[in-house]
């Protein structure tokens, strides 16, 4: 037994010091190829920016909220079951997706958006804190990618300017 201890530990000291060394090393990774998987953007469908103008004063969950309603014939059932919906907001310029929560010193703002069944996107603003502003001006996009490609995407749907460098949108 105490030869199998003499041996196992030098054996275990050089495990951990090769472990050690090829950490340090690491991999050449310009070595590894990566199959990138072509995407074709002509499958992928978007809207220009939409004015949302008429916002209609409701509530949601009991919060003071406003909501605008966009009739497109692009987003039906049968269309939505094959595609992931992305939906983005610009306000001053800045764009983010949605759901975005704005927050300044006077209160925080939800920006939030639901399908419904009649082909409609209804825009929600949802006052979460503070006293209710007017609404500033703000367009929407949306973006339908198909399902086969939505999971072979490498492109962060968060960050919209490497949406739009990737999949050439025109602004």
């Amino acid at each position: 037994m105490k030869n199998l201890y003499r041996l196992f530990l030098p054996f275990l000291t050089l495990l951990l010091f090769l472990g050690w060394m090829l950490n340090c090393t690491g991999f050449d990774s310009n070595n590894i190829q990566q199959q990138v998987t072509p995407i074709n953007i002509k499958d992928i469908q978007y809207s220009a920016w939409i004015n949302a103008e008429n916002w209609v004063t409701t509530n949601v969950f009991g919060l003071p909220a406003r909501s605008h309603e966009i009739q497109t014939n692009q987003l039906n059932n049968s269309v939505l079951e094959k595609h992931q919906l992305y939906v983005y907001v610009k306000i001053n310029d800045e764009i983010h997706p949605l759901p975005y929560t704005q927050t300044t010193e006077t209160g925080e703002l939800r920006y939030d958006y639901t399908v419904l069944p009649n082909s409609k996107l209804k825009l929600v603003l949802i006052n979460l804190k503070g006293a209710q502003k007017p609404v500033e001006e703000q367009q929407y996009r949306y973006l339908l990618i198909p399902n086969s490609l939505a999971h072979k995407l490498t492109v962060d749907m968060n960050d919209y300017d490497n949406v739009s460098t990737s999949f050439n949108l025109a602004e």
